[in-house]
Formats: structure tokens, sequence, C-alpha cells
């Protein structure tokens, strides 16, 4: 492009460079990274061109923040290869060689700094855009968003920019149905965020907690605990919103392991200290399902009391699915999974699949309202568990004790009394260090009840033993 608007010797009085040499470079000759930034410079080429042949060749074409950060990396690159010529054995005694390499490293260090800066800059940006997009459910763009910030890190030596670029990849990752990718990039950005600083700050709170509660979700309520515990002791002490989504998540993590009055106690004095959305769409739902399984509060009181979100429409659901209770699933289903997208895209939608909760409601509503004998099949058909986080038998275990309950209710006894029997050993065979939700073992256990099969009495052993720790809702399967 530039030598059809200039002759060579024009090139090479600016960059100054012998004619012979321009000659080789427009014959393939490698160009060096120093003339590369002459001509940059020179001729109002756009770097980011010149570097990969991608985008407008000219610099009025492209946005002028583009193209300074693109000469800046022609310059860095130049200002590499300087120190890299200097003959460094022949430093000895002679103070211009000396001279010279401490210019070259100051350039180095100048460029350095100046790209790490506006790097960051354009960092901070993206990242907000992103975040906002995925408030917006357009994850398609939030994900091209992340692309480019994946390659912009390379410019970076902020390691919190790599932290909270990994976290929005995680998060993405979760809502596109990747549970799984989405538990690893929650890990990496966790132990990254650990090293950068003695005190862990607000953001180190976010980040500890999407990984907390990603380990919860996959049955790995132990390891959750643990990390809610070391961030909250590496810290900042004071009372804020971050800290307290952490306290908060240890009293759910005690819900799951049969601990109700401590799980009640942590949740009702760390919920007042966090506020916005995320309350709403998170801890608000979960406190009001301890109160359910606690006996304190009945559905029908939650549906119209407590805000709207994903999570309050799923445990809405799981009540639904404990009780058998066709009219609330039908409520819930309407609500939340059969039209607004806010929800759908959370419960059904970008998460799809059988195995969702939407999926598994709409199955139950067959069953219940009409018998539909085809239902259990249908569920069971197709379901892939490698999606999932953690362990195989965790989630198998989930999804046949949905399979064995929807033959239960349609009819097809011996298909669940199967069902069952394989449930009861998944369950057998999961690692102890996984922690399977207590909705879905009670489900489990009233499977058994129903079916009246060999282990129906240690069925009614663990109903009489979690009532008697506050879980007075499985008082009826007690007696």
């Amino acid at each position: 492009m530039v030598a059809e608007r200039h002759t060579l010797s024009e090139i090479a009085r600016r960059t100054e460079c012998p004619v012979s040499s321009i000659h080789g470079y427009l014959h393939g000759t490698r160009i060096p990274a120093d003339v590369l930034a002459r001509i940059a410079v020179s001729f109002q080429v756009n770097p980011a061109w010149l570097l990969t042949g991608d985008g407008a060749p000219w610099t009025a074409d492209v946005a002028p923040g583009t193209a300074t950060m693109a000469a800046d990396v022609l310059q860095l690159v130049a200002a590499m290869e300087g120190v890299s010529k200097l003959k460094l054995g022949a430093i000895s005694g002679k103070q211009p060689v000396v001279r010279e390499l401490d210019d070259a490293l100051t350039r180095h260090e100048q460029l350095s700094a100046r790209l790490n800066r506006r790097s960051n800059e354009a960092l901070e940006a993206l990242i907000n855009d992103a975040n906002r997009r995925i408030g917006d459910r357009d994850l398609d763009g939030a994900q091209a968003l992340m692309h480019a910030a994946s390659r912009l890190l390379r410019l970076s030596a902020d390691p919190a920019m790599r932290v909270q670029v990994g976290n929005i990849q995680a998060i993405l990752a979760r809502l596109a149905g990747r549970p799984a990718e989405a538990l690893e990039r929650y890990r990496d950005a966790f132990l990254a965020s650990l090293p950068a600083r003695a005190q862990l700050g607000q953001d180190s709170f976010v980040i500890a907690w999407n990984y907390a509660n990603a380990l919860s979700l996959s049955g790995q309520v132990h390891e959750s605990s643990q990390v809610c515990h070391a961030t909250l002791l590496l810290g900042d002490a004071a009372v804020t919103s971050k800290p307290a989504t952490l306290a908060f998540q240890l009293g759910w993590n005690d819900l799951w392991r049969g601990e109700m009055r401590s799980a009640l106690a942590r949740m009702a004095e760390w919920l007042p200290h966090i506020g916005g959305v995320q309350s709403q769409r998170v801890e608000t739902p979960k406190y009001m399902y301890a109160q359910l399984l606690a006996g304190l509060l009945e559905p029908a009181t939650a549906m119209e009391t407590i805000p709207d979100s994903p999570n309050k429409g799923g445990m809405l659901a799981a009540w639904g699915f404990l009780h058998e209770d066709a009219e609330l699933l039908s409520a819930v289903y309407q609500r939340f999974f059969g039209g607004d997208p806010r929800f759908t895209d959370d419960a059904g939608g970008k998460l799809g699949g059988k195995a969702t909760v939407a999926g598994f409601t709409e199955a139950m509503l067959r069953v219940l309202k009409r018998k539909d004998r085809k239902a259990p099949a249908a569920y069971e058909q197709g379901i892939d568990y490698t999606s999932f986080p953690g362990r195989r038998e965790y989630h198998e275990f989930t999804v046949l004790v949905n399979a064995c309950q929807l033959a239960r209710l349609a009819g097809l006894k011996s298909r669940a009394r199967k069902r069952h029997e394989s449930a009861s050993a998944a369950l057998a065979a999961m690692d102890r260090s996984l922690t399977p939700p207590p909705h879905d073992v009670a489900r489990h256990w009233r499977n058994a009840l129903a079916l009246d099969t060999p282990d129906a009495a240690q069925a009614r052993e663990w109903f009489r033993d979690w009532s008697s720790r506050g879980y007075l809702c499985f008082r009826p399967w007690a007696a």
C-alpha cells in the first residue's frame, strides 16, 4: 500500500533505510520491528494492519485509541530488539554502551507501562460492557467482548484484570449450559485472586462467592464452606455486602448438611447486609426455601411476597416435586418457565435439556395431570451427564430419583422399582465429599415408602432423623 503511493527512495529516506533494504522488504525479506514502527509513524499506516493484515490500512480510518495502542506495541517490540542487539559481553569499561543499554531498557519500561495503562482502560470498558450485556441476557454479545478481552490481556500486567475476565467467562459458561467448564473457570479465577494482595479486597469476595456457589451446586458443599471460611479470614473484616454473601453461603451449606438451626441463624443474621439485585435473585429465595423446609413458611405466601427470580422459581418447583403438588407446579411453570425470558434463560432456555428444572417440571405436570405413561421415557431420553460439573454419580442420583418418581406417578411400578434400586446404588457409591440436596434425598426415600421397597424402614428412619433436626416439612413421612 505504501509502495503504491510513494517511491522506494522516499520510503528509504523516511525510514532511514537503504533503498536495497526497502526493495528486499517488498519481496519477502522479514521487516524489523523498528522499521515497521517508522513506517507506521511516517506514513500514517495502521500498525494493527501492519502486524496482522486485518482492518483498515490507514490510521485515518481507525479509532485513535486502537491505532495508538498498536503503534506502542510496535515501538515496544523495537525497543526489545534494540536491547537484544547490544553486545552485553563488551559492556565492561565502555560507558557509551552502558548508557545505550540503560536508555533502551528505560524506553522499554516506559512503553510497557503505557501499554499496560491503556490496555487496562480498554479492558475495564470491555468488562463493564460485558456485565451489562449479561444483565440484558445478550450472551452472544458478552461472549464476543470477552473474546476481545482475552486477547487484550496479553498487554496487561495487572493480575486483577485476568481474574475479572476469567470470572465473566465462567458466568457465561454457566449461562450457556456448560457448568463443568464454569466450575473450572471459577476455580482458576479464585486461585488467581489469592496472591494478588495480602488482604483480599471487595472484588475478591465476589470471585470467592461465585466459586463457592458453583461448588455447592455441584455437591462439593464441604469445599464450598472451606472457600468461604478462608476468604473471610483473609479479607477485610468490615461488614459489607460482599463478605456478607460468603457468610450467608455458609448458612446455605449448613442447610444442605442437615444443620437447619445454624442455617437459619446464619441466613437471618447476614441477609440484611446484602442488598440490591444480588439479594433478590439469590439470597432471599434461598432463605425462603430454608423457611419452607423448616415449616415456617407456606409456598402460597412465598409465591406472592418474595420478589420473583429464577432461583425463586426453581426452589418453589423443588418444593412442588417433593410434595407432588400439581397446582403449585402449574403456577410455577406458567410464571417462571413459560414466558418471561429473564427466567426461562436460567431455568430452561439457554440451559436447555430435559434434566433442568423446567424440563422436569413439564414432565411432572404430564404425569400428575394426565397420568402420561410416555413421560418417564421421554424425560430420560438423551440426558447427557458429561455437561455436569463434579462427579457423575452426584447428578446421576438426581436424575434416577426423578425417573423413579415419574414412573411411580405414571403407574409404571416395575420401572419405578428398577430406577429406585439404581438410585440407591448411586447414593451408596457417591463419594463422601459430595452432599446431595436434601429435597432429592427426601424424594428418594418418599419413593421407597410409596413403593414399599425393602429399604422403606430406612426411609422412615431418615425422615425421623431430619425432622428432629428442624426439617419439619418431612414430618408427614416420619410417622
